[in-house]
């Protein structure tokens, strides 16, 4: 049956600059899949997937090498994603960088299909083959080591939570084995590479905080009109997301959402809210749960965390959010005749339907 499809020429540009390196001449696998080096290099024009996987097999001929995708990789660098990986390089932390680049890689050639999310272990970029079961092994091995080689021109002293390949385990693994600084995991759902979670609390190398407004700056000339599907619940979650860190200002959570912080102020007002609403509810949530998590602490260090440096404007607050004064409120998480600190699940319940109408799942079933 005849393959239909069609592959970005990015990954066949680093096979043919692998061959290159080795000194072998790639004329003879050119020749016989109708490609010409030129014709690759028009990036914005994708190849025939006929081609490109002839092309492909060929190549491994040549090199007597089927590990050729895992050297190959080794060559990627930002600087080969032009905008996109100067994004990446520029933004303040790996979070705002990976968002940036995915909307830059909607309307450019792509470097490879594929993806970002979240994980257990951290942020996962994976591999989503534009010919399914038909990709051959070599373009996994190459998403996977060029990913890895452009995440250590980004961070310095990178080093992966996982490697993972939606492939079975070769007989001969030595390749992988030598060539990666991780042991791969095969028979994945997904062929991707895990970030650390702690490597996205750091401010980046390389940031240049001039050049990322201007990359943010053109991605919204772009995409004039582009949000999250849930707009309100993005900026709620970026808020409630690092308490012991700090809420983050309109800018910060502007950034990490690939915007700017008037363009963002903009949708929110069109959602019938404002950053300064949902900061104030994500500051009565956070005080609720830590006063349900530490009963004893006081007004004082409950108005630091919050980011008050006056504890009068918290209390203020406080009274507000709760129709009581800290005090009050302490005293009716403990019913009359209990010592302090000995708080019961079933208090807390109590009061937080008594006062806020809230769900009781905030981290109460820590309690004793």
């Amino acid at each position: 049956m005849a393959t239909t499809g069609i592959l970005s020429a990015h990954p066949l540009l680093l096979l043919l600059r692998e061959l290159d390196h080795r000194g072998i001449d790639p004329a003879p696998a050119l020749e016989s899949s109708g490609l010409t080096v030129d014709r690759l290099h028009r990036l914005d024009i994708p190849v025939p997937a006929v081609q490109g996987l002839r092309l492909v097999r060929h190549l491994i001929d040549l090199a007597a090498d089927p590990d050729l995708g895992l050297a190959a990789g080794r060559h990627a660098r930002p600087d080969d994603l032009g905008l996109a990986g100067l994004a990446l390089r520029s933004s303040r932390d790996v979070t705002t960088g990976l968002a940036i680049f995915s909307q830059l890689q909607l309307s450019s050639a792509p470097y490879f299909s594929g993806g970002i999310g979240f994980s257990p272990d951290g942020l996962a970029v994976h591999y989503d083959p534009e010919l399914g079961r038909r990709t051959p092994r070599a373009l996994h091995d190459l998403f996977l080591t060029s990913a890895y080689s452009i995440a250590r021109h980004v961070l310095d002293d990178f080093v992966p939570a996982a490697l993972e390949l939606a492939l079975p385990e070769p007989g001969d693994r030595s390749g992988y084995d030598r060539l990666l600084p991780v042991p791969a995991r095969f028979g994945r759902q997904r062929t991707r590479i895990v970030i650390p979670a702690a490597t996205l609390q750091g401010v980046l190398p390389h940031h240049d905080e001039l050049v990322h407004r201007m990359i943010a700056s053109h991605v919204l000339d772009q995409q004039p009109d582009s949000r999250p599907a849930d707009l309100v619940g993005e900026v709620r979650a970026l808020l409630l997301a690092s308490p012991d860190t700090g809420l983050p200002s309109i800018t910060e959570v502007a950034q990490r959402l690939a915007t700017s912080a008037r363009h963002l102020r903009r949708q929110l007002q069109r959602e019938g809210t404002s950053y300064l609403a949902l900061l104030d509810e994500a500051k009565r949530e956070l005080v609720l749960q830590h006063l349900a998590e530490h009963p004893q602490a006081t007004g004082p260090e409950l108005a630091a965390r919050l980011g008050y440096t006056e504890p009068p404007a918290f209390y203020r607050a406080f009274k507000r959010w709760t129709g009581l004064t800290v005090t009050e409120y302490r005293d009716r998480l403990r019913p009359p005749g209990r010592a302090p600190g000995t708080t019961s699940r079933d208090d807390l319940v109590t009061v937080a339907d008594d006062l806020s109408g809230v769900s009781p799942s905030w981290g109460v079933g820590t309690l004793v």
